[in-house]
């Protein structure tokens, strides 16, 4: 057996899919996508802390970490794109010995693709990244020691509009490989809510929780965020947040009323003066770097 190196750079990260409840989703579509950034990627507040406790957050309402609202797609991987390239070498005692490299972008080199699953269950489905810039490495053995770079394939995964690297294919036979670890550097973060989920017109439910509104714009003020996109565009208002605290009585949140959750009915949402945050649906194709 060949043991084969394989090294990618420069841009990958870590990419999850996954879902919080339908009520949870409607408080974080109204807090906007950079609240919700910094809520799920632990950014903290001032010089550290934890934002649900710092803005006084309802239990209900609290999500995890962006790493682990993954129960749908969890990728750590580098991307498919003409930045990228795969360095190929073999392991010789104690040395490697180099034997060259895929320039990454080419559709000839894709063996296989793999689209993200859709979901069809009653929760709302969140979207979150965790941008790096740096190097990607993982291993795998061949029989004998035939291998040939020009013989490589690539398998991916796409991920809203990326493509991963996720698998490798040699002489058209898939290979196991140990999985990518990188040595990198954070970029960029970024997190939202995929609001074809919801089951509920969001200003429904904005007219049915008063004092979550309120909650709310009081914290977007605190942080310097904008409380509506009047323009229309695709610009996010939300990038240039101050790091602010709020401190709020919360003995006025009513608890959540019952509400339906046909999956047959999934209304139009659009932004408005009254919504703080633009539409983000699953066809989006922004990214957040």
């Amino acid at each position: 057996m060949t043991r084969i190196v394989a090294r990618a750079s420069r841009y990958g990260g870590e990419h999850v899919v996954g879902t919080i409840t339908q009520e949870q989703g409607h408080f974080w579509l109204e807090m906007g996508e950079a609240l919700f950034t910094r809520c799920v990627h632990s950014l903290g507040v001032g010089w550290g802390g934890d934002v649900d406790d710092a803005w006084n957050i309802p239990e209900r309402l609290r999500v995890p970490e962006f790493y682990d609202i993954d129960d749908l797609v969890h990728l750590n991987a580098p991307e498919f794109a003409d930045q990228n390239v795969i360095e190929f070498a073999k392991v010789v005692g104690d040395e490697e010995e180099t034997l060259g490299e895929l320039e990454l972008g080419s559709d000839d080199l894709v063996a296989r693709e793999e689209e993200t699953p859709r979901y069809e269950g009653d929760g709302v489905v969140v979207y979150a990244q965790h941008f790096v810039k740096g190097a990607f490495e993982t291993a795998f053995e061949i029989e004998g020691d035939a291998f040939d770079v020009s013989r490589v394939r690539l398998r991916v995964a796409r991920w809203s509009d990326l493509r991963l690297v996720v698998g490798f294919e040699h002489d058209g036979e898939e290979v196991e490989h140990d999985g990518w670890q990188d040595d990198t550097r954070s970029k960029d973060e970024c997190a939202w809510i995929d609001e074809d989920t919801l089951k509920m017109d969001h200003r429904e439910w904005r007219d049915a929780n008063p004092a979550l509104v309120e909650l709310v714009a009081a914290i977007r003020a605190n942080e310097g965020v904008e409380t509506s996109d009047d323009d229309g565009d695709d610009d996010d208002d939300d990038d240039d947040v101050t790091r602010g605290v709020a401190s709020l009585a919360l003995s006025s949140i009513p608890a959540p009323s019952a509400r339906g959750t046909s999956a047959a009915y999934v209304p139009e949402v659009r932004a408005t003066a009254r919504s703080p945050i633009r539409r983000r649906s699953r066809a989006s194709t922004s990214r957040c770097r």
